[in-house]
């Protein structure tokens, strides 16, 4: 080494020794010792420990930079396993919602087939009595006005306008059952307590003076589309109103209960009430447990569980024969 090499700040140098700092991997650097105190210079057994000491010092080197890389293959491969981990962990989430989407499409289908089924039973029979009714009763009709028999034409004639005001009602009831299975949501924050009381009041006002007494119990607000929950506030109380007509002391009470912290709405009348076990046939479109004494379409029900089912919730009811019914409702959301 030259004394241009070393830096120009150092003192003159007498005598030196120097040696490399390297592995096999490479060279790092080297140790300069100069000027050994109280000597005039080094000697071989110096030369050997400063070689020893440059030897020891490059495998040092040598080892923290294998260190470094081992260091760096391991963060690597923790990372690759944390990524391999969230990579399954979101293949399962996503079976796990695939099984649960297959199961709600599978569920959504049977309703559709049912819903079919039910279609077809009501075109078939609601609907072919009302026009086979209007049928005979026009082919009466036209004999009765051939024959120049005005007033026996004019009875049929009435039969024909209540065949077809039948008709219309069961046409209406199965758009308004389409209705609530496609209309979109439009969800806003619904004042339960308020609606059930506007509900009642429009109930009131239908021409029918008997009509039971309504109790409204203090409801919670909901997040929900006001309309569709208007439709299930309507038909549920219109029928508790309803079956309710007939008793001593009618009484139709609306009022919730939490559950797990979430509110269930009920509608409760005093009625004929209906067999519990078949409380799911009641849900079916134009399925009915009561005779024609009880004015309806069959589609009511159905349309409650439609929209309820399109917020998230569920419905139920319970009920004994002739100590009334107890129709519960919940929203999915808050």
């Amino acid at each position: 080494m030259r004394g241009s090499d070393l830096p120009a700040e150092l003192p003159p140098l007498h005598n030196g020794l120097i040696a490399p700092i390297m592995s096999p991997q490479g060279a790092y650097g080297w140790v300069l010792l100069v000027d050994k105190l109280r000597a005039d210079g080094f000697t071989d057994a110096d030369e050997r420990i400063l070689s020893s000491y440059a030897a020891q010092a490059g495998r040092i080197y040598e080892n923290g930079s294998l260190y470094q890389k081992i260091k760096h293959a391991a963060q690597q491969l923790e990372a690759e396993v944390e990524e391999r981990k969230r990579a399954a962990q979101e293949l399962r989430f996503a079976n796990e919602t695939l099984e649960q989407r297959v199961l709600q499409r599978t569920a959504e289908l049977r309703d559709v087939i049912e819903g079919l089924e039910s279609f077809n039973r009501s075109v078939s029979h609601d609907l072919r009595g009302p026009l086979g009714g209007i049928a005979g009763a026009a082919r009466l009709a036209q004999e009765f006005v051939v024959s120049q028999q005005p007033d026996k034409a004019i009875k049929f004639l009435q039969v024909i306008a209540a065949q077809a005001e039948t008709t219309g009602h069961l046409v209406d009831a199965l758009l308004a059952l389409a209705r609530a299975s496609e209309a979109s949501l439009s969800v806003e924050p619904v004042d339960m307590d308020a609606l059930a009381a506007e509900v009642v009041a429009s109930l009131r006002r239908l021409p029918d003076e008997a009509s039971p007494p309504v109790v409204i119990e203090p409801l919670a607000a909901i997040a929900a589309d006001r309309k569709l929950v208007r439709q299930v506030l309507v038909n549920l109380i219109g029928n508790a109103l309803k079956f309710a007509s007939e008793t001593p002391q009618p009484r139709v009470q609306v009022g919730m209960a939490t559950t797990d912290g979430a509110p269930v709405f009920f509608v409760r009348d005093n009625g004929v009430g209906f067999d519990a076990d078949k409380a799911q046939r009641l849900f079916r479109p134009f399925h009915r447990l009561h005779d024609a004494r009880f004015e309806g379409s069959g589609v009511g029900l159905s349309i409650v569980k439609k929209i309820v089912e399109r917020h998230g919730g569920k419905v139920w009811a319970d009920s004994t024969p002739g100590q009334g019914a107890t129709f519960y409702f919940s929203f999915g959301w808050p």
